[in-house]
């Protein structure tokens, strides 16, 4: 008799998707949050589908009422994903006036990528479909052809998806493609954490005390991966971005074709003596104070950091010269109305800007060229002072 070793797996799950690289997408997420307690597989919802295939389906919850047709809905777990902060972020580097062509498989899953923007509050007037089963290929061919903008999902756009593999030869060879990286939500984690703990739970735990622990410690893990988040890109004293957040915002500059961006360099004045005569206490407060003002004198979205330890930068996207010389009046208005009522020491900022007014420079032009131009207020602001 031929002995034949089988490795019985207890529990697996499928993740069921429109495509597949969607659903290898979610299976990628949810293996982070089964680990090794569930081995998942990806098909694709059109695939003929058995209940006993698996101990859990996932599929997106729109998708719930389709499958449901194959499974049993009591076996599907409807899920959601949401985008990181950085696909906002990278879209904002592209000018409002640029279409943003949502290149999916259908429309109805370019229409996810829509509400992404919209929870974001991104202008929603230059958005259009380019998908591969609803658009005529030769609509889609041209379309492509002169987009200046493609946005979707990570397995649809990014290397080795369908954009790449199948249209590549026909993209506009100055197209920013904008790939939506994307996490599981957390009331998706949170559901996948009640089945499992329902899977394994003793008959006598009340349901009711299971899910409010839980809540509870969802809570309390997003208030800290929230804090964590906070923490690596903000300034512990000013509460202003810190370095290495503006030099990773600023890198996306390069490369890419911005529209009209500013920065501008800010140097505190006076900063040393406060410090030598009232202590490094009283030296921090006035830039916790200075960070305070800043972020007041600036717009919403831009991006004010601290970059050494009394320089501030702000970086400001889709903005105008007149807008820019607006908020640099307002900086040395604020600093002027500070230093007038402040009577136990002299304090005042430099400031100087540049832009992508002429061309799109580097973000090392951009910088150096902000810099100067603060070093020569600088200077200027002595000379005053010394004559007077």
């Amino acid at each position: 008799m031929k002995n034949e070793s089988v490795v019985k797996v207890t529990h697996s799950f499928v993740a069921v998707a429109g495509s597949l690289a969607v659903a290898e997408e979610i299976v990628a997420a949810a293996g982070g949050i089964f680990g090794e307690y569930m081995v998942g597989g990806a098909r694709v919802i059109t695939d003929p589908l058995e209940a006993d295939e698996a101990d859990l389906f996932l599929c997106f919850a729109s998708r719930i009422p389709e499958l449901a047709k194959s499974v049993p809905e009591k076996k599907i777990l409807g899920i959601n994903m949401v985008p990181t902060h950085h696909f906002c972020l990278t879209l904002s580097t592209i000018p409002e006036k640029e279409t943003r062509w949502v290149f999916c498989n259908s429309h109805n899953s370019a229409q996810v990528i829509i509400d992404y923007c919209k929870q974001f509050g991104l202008p929603m007037h230059n958005f259009a479909f380019a998908t591969y089963e609803d658009t005529p290929e030769t609509e889609l061919l041209k379309i492509l052809k002169q987009a200046g903008c493609i946005v979707g999902v990570t397995p649809m756009v990014g290397a080795g998806g369908v954009l790449a593999t199948r249209y590549g030869q026909y993209l506009n060879e100055n197209c920013h493609i904008v790939p939506v990286k994307r996490v599981l939500s957390t009331e998706s984690i949170a559901v996948i954490y009640r089945w499992i703990l329902n899977l394994n739970c003793q008959l006598e735990m009340s349901i009711q005390v299971k899910n409010k622990s839980l809540e509870s410690a969802l809570r309390k893990m997003k208030k800290v991966q929230k804090q964590l988040e906070y923490e690596s890109t903000h300034d512990s004293l000013t509460g202003c971005y810190n370095r290495r957040y503006f030099e990773s915002v600023l890198r996306l500059i390069d490369g890419n074709n911005p529209g009209f961006v500013a920065l501008t360099i800010m140097d505190m004045d006076g900063l040393k003596p406060i410090n030598d005569t009232f202590g490094h206490a009283e030296g921090d407060a006035v830039l916790d104070k200075v960070g305070k003002l800043l972020r007041g004198c600036f717009r919403k979205n831009d991006i004010i950091a601290r970059i050494g330890g009394d320089e501030f930068a702000a970086i400001l996207p889709d903005t105008t010269e007149n807008t820019l010389l607006r908020i640099i009046a307002r900086v040395h208005k604020e600093f002027e109305e500070w230093a007038d009522a402040e009577k136990r020491y002299s304090i005042n900022i430099s400031l100087g800007y540049s832009s992508t007014k002429s061309d799109c420079k580097s973000a090392a032009q951009l910088f150096k060229e902000a810099d100067t131009t603060m070093y020569l207020e600088k200077a200027r602001r002595k000379q005053v002072t010394n004559i007077t």
